[in-house]
C-alpha cells in the first residue's frame, strides 16, 4: 500500500525534523515488533493491519493489504477476525462483526479476492510488514542508515523523563 511517508511508532512522545517520517506514540510488545532483514525493527503484519483498522484507512486499500496477508500466510484469520471485531462500528458494522469486516474489506472493488482464501482458513502470524520494506527499499544506504539511527534513538533514549526530542 503506497504511503506518502514512512511511519514509526515511538513508546514516548517525540518529534522529528525528518521530512519523510510521522511519528505515533505507543506502548508495542515484543511480539509485535520484527526486524527487517537490514535490521531495522517494524511491527508485525498483524499490528500493522491493527494500525491501519485504528486508521479506518480506506476499504479499498486495507482489503488489498489484508488479501496479500492471507494469500502469503502471514496472518492467523482467526486472531484478524478477533482484532477486526473491535474496528467493525468504525466501518459501519456491528460490534464483534469481525469475520464480516475482513470479509466486506475483501470484497472491495479492484482486490483479487479470488486468489485470496477464505477468512475461515487458518494460517501462521509470522514475519515483517512488506509494505514498509518497499518504502525502504527506495531509500539510498544513506537514508536509511539514518532512519535506523533515528528509531534507535527514539526506542532506547536514555533520558526517559525528557518529554520531547528532536532528530534531524
Amino acid at each position: 500500500m503506497p504511503a506518502p511517508q514512512v511511519e514509526i511508532t515511538v513508546p514516548r512522545r517525540r518529534t522529528t525534523r525528518i521530512t519523510g517520517i510521522r511519528l505515533h506514540r505507543a506502548e508495542l510488545a515484543a511480539d509485535e515488533i520484527t526486524t527487517t532483514r537490514d535490521g531495522l525493527p517494524v511491527t508485525t503484519v498483524e499490528r500493522t493491519i491493527e494500525d491501519l483498522l485504528a486508521d479506518q484507512v480506506d476499504g479499498g486499500h486495507l482489503g488489498g493489504v489484508l488479501a496479500d496477508a492471507l494469500r502469503r500466510h502471514l496472518v492467523d484469520p482467526d486472531r484478524l477476525a478477533a482484532t477486526a471485531a473491535i474496528y467493525a462500528p468504525a466501518y459501519g458494522l456491528a460490534l464483534g462483526s469481525g469475520r464480516r469486516l475482513v470479509q466486506h474489506l475483501l470484497d472491495q472493488p479492484n482486490i483479487g479476492t479470488e486468489h485470496a482464501p477464505p477468512v475461515q482458513a487458518k494460517g501462521e502470524a509470522t514475519a515483517t510488514v512488506h509494505a514498509i520494506a518497499s518504502q525502504l527499499a527506495g531509500m539510498d544506504p544513506d537514508q536509511l542508515e539514518m532512519m535506523k539511527k533515528a528509531v534507535e534513538l527514539a526506542i532506547t533514549a536514555p533520558n526517559e523523563n525528557q518529554s520531547e526530542t528532536e532528530f534531524g
